[in-house]
């Protein structure tokens, strides 16, 4: 299949996400973390949720906005919500959307929109953010589309506020790793009262599971022994119908180190803190001067 352009990029990845979330299998391709047991699901989610706000202190994030790219069924919102003056949430997928809305509960300071894949839509585009994020959404997303997303985020950014997000990384590139492949994953610093905190602190609490692709029967061209998995959850391949559901661009943009970081320096005018403690991802957290 040939695609040329961002918007047929984020065409194909409306299509494929939507035939997700329709599906009984949605929230294992949201994260297979505790699937088929609701409670260790929601348990996760609530780990991954305080581990994306890691280093933001209680009462500067209830007085901020935030948006969340990549909302999907409410996994992390549920948690956002409650912490936060007020919370907006993106999907590519409605039927995501749908689930976001029903697990949130209609609270009252929560909002969800359907986007095109490339911007935030006009009905988001009425505030500033404090904070903005992206958390195993554009592990998905090939360059283009990241591109798009990050320049129009960094747009809609308070100033005084934070962008964190997390892309694809080849495995096979070991730059910018805090601990070798196969070691316990390392902790990040903790964070100066006076920076910007380090994204999420361990591969365990974010949950690098969530960026193995499912029904893969050998591992993916430049990432040997990527199927090595923690926690509760099936193995890929396990599930009936899954397959149907897995198309070749699953998996998005695999970066290497050193070409995610030029990336970020040309689409923001603000350093990026780069942060790897496993293989298959790297974590970015940028500071809007005030």
């Amino acid at each position: 299949m040939t695609l040329n352009s961002s918007s047929d990029w984020a065409e194909h990845l409306k299509h494929h996400w939507e035939r997700r979330a329709a599906s009984d299998l949605a929230e294992y391709f949201i994260a297979p973390h505790g699937f088929g047991d609701d409670d260790e699901w929601t348990e996760h989610g609530r780990r991954h949720a305080t581990a994306a706000l890691v280093g933001l202190e209680t009462d500067w994030l209830s007085q901020r906005d935030i948006l969340e790219i990549g909302c999907g069924a409410g996994r992390l919102a549920q948690f956002f919500v409650e912490r936060t003056k007020s919370y907006t949430g993106l999907d590519i997928a409605p039927s995501m959307i749908e689930r976001a809305q029903k697990r949130c509960g209609g609270a009252a300071n929560a909002r969800f929109f359907e986007t095109d894949g490339l911007t935030v839509p006009a009905p988001a585009r009425d505030r500033q953010y404090g904070l903005i994020l992206s958390i195993a959404v554009m592990i998905h997303c090939p360059k283009p589309v990241i591109e798009s997303l990050v320049r129009d985020a960094w747009s809609l950014l308070a100033p005084g506020g934070r962008l964190r997000i997390q892309v694809y990384a080849d495995a096979t590139d070991t730059d910018g790793l805090t601990a070798p492949p196969g070691a316990a994953p390392a902790t990040a610093p903790t964070p100066r009262p006076d920076a910007d905190a380090s994204p999420p602190s361990t591969a365990d609490e974010l949950g690098s599971g969530d960026a193995d692709p499912p029904n893969a029967s050998e591992p993916p061209k430049n990432e040997p022994n990527r199927h090595q998995r923690s926690g509760h959850h099936p193995r890929p391949g396990s599930l009936p119908g899954e397959a149907e559901l897995v198309d070749e661009h699953y998996m998005g943009y695999p970066f290497r180190y050193a070409e995610f970081a030029e990336l970020m320096r040309e689409l923001v005018p603000e350093p990026a803190q780069l942060y790897r403690d496993e293989p298959n991802c790297i974590y970015a957290s940028i500071l809007k001067p005030a």
